[in-house]
């Protein structure tokens, strides 16, 4: 291994996330958002995991991290040995497949590690730092898990990219306002959702602007069919912020995104497609981070929820202006914690 006494700009770390159709590419992006700003502070980065190449067309500022793509989900020990290869001083790793011998094996090679989790599903041991970035965070979640990690807990930690910051920061941006409602499911569909969700939403007699992710199944094909949808407006993952600060509401997949929608200061419908985003999609409404949360995981016909959506976004329509409570820094705020651990 190398000298522990380091400068910040010798610092190697390597963020290990995995994407995919099923899996969704949120785990990549936010491990990518905090990626950028640990070069930014001087360390050298590496992004390695499967759909990492995908990810990158999800914002501008991901276009220099170096990444290494696996191609297919792995979440086993046999990774070890070639990220033993890079030499890394630390290791940051988020998605739930990663294996208990994985994280052991991590540990007998004496190679620091960060986890990133979101309800308590890591399979990690000994972390160094533990990041959930979600409202519904909590020290009770891990109990002991962790007594000698550092918790880093709730959205002054959430992990956006750098354009929120920038898209926020810039008044003029978050102030257009068009009576469009945006769409995104996030970087992949597996269920097929989106055209649905849309044409639910025009049939209301709502304008839409929907982005669709590169994980997507047949992109060209989808977007052919929502560009024939009258009162459907398409945009690419790297242009759905931009859409999304202009937009009226947010309706999307309740990842990383309500927390985006809420730092740009919009009304957000979340929509629950995966386990792991109910807890945190319902704190959030309790908070009034988002004006409702509507669960599809077990929805098979989505016309019988097209009631609710339509009188939610209505509502939030209506809605003024909402205070961000996500922090748009967070990921710079997680990227200096993790620096200072290894110095």
């Amino acid at each position: 291994m190398r000298q522990a006494a380091k400068t910040r700009r010798g610092i190697r770390v390597m963020l290990r996330a995995d994407g995919s159709q099923h899996i969704g590419l949120g785990h990549v992006v936010r491990s990518m958002a905090l990626g950028r700003e640990l070069a930014r502070l001087g360390a050298s980065v590496e992004v390695w995991g499967s759909a990492v190449d995908q990810a990158k067309s999800l914002a501008r500022s991901f276009s220099d991290l170096s990444t290494l793509d696996f191609g297919m989900p792995d979440g086993s020990f046999r990774q070890v040995p070639k990220i033993l290869s890079f030499e890394p001083d630390i290791v940051v790793v988020d998605g739930y497949h990663f294996e208990p011998a994985f994280f052991k094996e991590l540990d007998t090679k004496k190679i620091p590690y960060c986890v990133i989790d979101d309800n308590g599903e890591t399979s990690a041991e000994n972390p160094r730092l533990l990041i959930n970035q979600n409202p519904s965070a909590s020290a009770e979640i891990y109990g002991e898990r962790f007594s000698g990690a550092t918790l880093l807990l709730g959205l002054s930690y959430a992990l956006l990219r750098s354009e929120v910051r920038e898209l926020a920061q810039s008044d003029s941006q978050v102030a257009q306002f068009s009576e469009k409602v945006f769409v995104s499911l996030g970087g992949s569909d597996p269920r097929h959702l989106t055209l649905g969700i849309c044409e639910l939403l025009v049939g209301c007699g709502l304008m839409v602007t929907v982005a669709i992710g590169p994980g997507f199944n047949q992109p060209e094909e989808l977007r052919c069919e929502l560009a024939s949808t009258d009162g459907v407006e398409v945009v690419s993952g790297a242009e759905a912020l931009r859409a999304m600060a202009a937009s009226s509401v947010s309706v999307v997949a309740a990842g990383s995104t309500l927390w985006e929608a809420n730092a740009l200061r919009k009304p957000v419908i979340g929509l629950i497609v995966a386990d792991n985003q109910a807890k945190p999609a319902r704190r959030a409404q309790e908070l009034g981070l988002i004006q409702f949360s509507l669960d599809l995981r077990d929805t098979t016909d989505l016309e019988a929820v097209q009631e609710k959506l339509c009188s939610a976004v209505e509502q939030a329509r209506h809605h003024p202006t909402i205070m961000p409570l996500a922090e748009a820094c967070g990921a710079v705020q997680v990227a200096k914690r993790i620096l200072a651990e290894v110095v």
